[in-house]
């Protein structure tokens, strides 16, 4: 069985110390190829749905992304995700992985739609 993408990113943050050389492909509707790139240097967080990101870059127009009241920080789940690519090549490829990445419905605890309401 192929690691998950959650095993992935943390082999990257504890194994090798750097999420930074990672690039991650994720479904963004709306934008150029209804994709967008998410630099690892901006992943805030790694939790067993998605990732939270800094909140530059979930200030950007992510349309139904799930963005974080207190830190602004958005929460990317990994059922977005299309590819993780590092210098040395692709290490996850949603194409390629065999395998839809486990996603419970739902947010994290603490997050909400961007909808322009209170919680749900």
């Amino acid at each position: 069985m192929s690691p998950s993408i959650r095993d992935i990113l943390n082999k990257h943050k504890w194994h090798h110390g750097d999420l930074d050389s990672l690039e991650i492909s994720v479904v963004h509707r709306g934008a150029p190829d209804d994709q967008r790139t998410i630099k690892g240097a901006d992943i805030r967080d790694i939790g067993p749905k998605g990732i939270s990101v800094g909140d530059d870059f979930a200030r950007a127009d992510w349309e139904a992304e799930l963005i974080d009241e207190e830190s602004g920080d958005a929460w990317i789940p990994f059922h977005r995700f299309l590819a993780i690519r590092t210098p040395s090549g692709t290490a996850w490829s949603k194409e390629h992985s065999g395998r839809v990445p486990e996603q419970e419905p739902g947010p994290p605890d603490g997050w909400h739609a961007d909808d322009g309401e209170d919680g749900p």
